[in-house]
C-alpha cells in the first residue's frame, strides 16, 4: 500500500508540473540560408516543461556552423547556450526547458567560406 501511495504521489506531482516526456514533444522545422559573418534566428513557444533538442538536418554545402539557444526578449534573442562546432546529422544542443518564449539561431562561428542553406529541427514540449 505504501508503494502505491508513493507512486500515486509521484504521478500527481508530475501531472501538476506539466512535465512533458520526449514522446509528447512537438517538432518544428526551420529552413533558410546563412552567409559568412552573419546569423539567422527563429522563434518558438514552449507550452510545458521537459527536454528540448536542436538538430541540424542538413547544411548545403556541408559546413561547420554555430548553433545558439536563448530566451526571446523585446530586443531580439538573448542567447544563453552555444555550440560553435555543429554539423549536419547531429544534435547540436539539448537541455531541460520550461514553458516560455524562446529562440534559436544558426551563425558563422568563423569557419564558413560561402553561404549555406540549412534545415534545422527544434523538438520541445
Amino acid at each position: 500500500m505504501r508503494r502505491l501511495s508513493f507512486l500515486l504521489a509521484v504521478v500527481l506531482f508530475a501531472a501538476a508540473c506539466h512535465v512533458a516526456g520526449p514522446s509528447t514533444n512537438v517538432t518544428e522545422t526551420f529552413t533558410g540560408t546563412v552567409a559568412p559573418v552573419s546569423n539567422s534566428t527563429f522563434n518558438f513557444d514552449v507550452k510545458g516543461s521537459g527536454e528540448f533538442w536542436i538538430k541540424i538536418v542538413s547544411l548545403n554545402p556541408a559546413a561547420t556552423v554555430g548553433i545558439g539557444f536563448g530566451v526571446r526578449t523585446s530586443s531580439g534573442c538573448g542567447m544563453v547556450q552555444f555550440n560553435d562546432f555543429a554539423t549536419a546529422g547531429a544534435t547540436a544542443l539539448t537541455n531541460s526547458i520550461v514553458q516560455g518564449a524562446y529562440c534559436a539561431g544558426i551563425y558563422d562561428s568563423g569557419q564558413m567560406t560561402t553561404t549555406v542553406s540549412y534545415t534545422i529541427t527544434v523538438n520541445h514540449p
